[in-house]
């Protein structure tokens, strides 16, 4: 993975003029802006274990999947909307 320091570029080239004309998913932030600059940078996901609730990768519903290592929760999703699931009362 990146080592803190590697690539300045990405924060040097950053303006909110180019960054308005980067493609995001739902709103823009700064993970499009990184995917955009550093198309073929390493990553976790799910094969890893690494999952963002209900989003790309995650399994239909909403059980906990079987490999999971580590759950975000992004966006408006919030841990505290879902404490009626057992995994996440027990792991949150």
């Amino acid at each position: 993975m990146l080592k803190a320091g590697y690539r300045p570029d990405v924060w040097h080239e950053f303006s909110l003029e180019l960054a308005a004309k980067v493609p995001f998913h739902e709103f823009p932030d700064d993970q499009a802006w990184l995917a955009d600059m550093l198309p073929d940078a390493g990553s976790f996901g799910p094969e890893d274990g690494v999952y963002a609730f209900q989003k790309r990768g995650w399994p239909k519903g909403e059980a906990l999947p079987k490999n999971a290592k580590i759950v975000a929760f992004p966006g408006w999703r919030d841990p505290s909307q879902y404490v009626r699931l057992d995994w996440v009362q027990e792991h949150w």
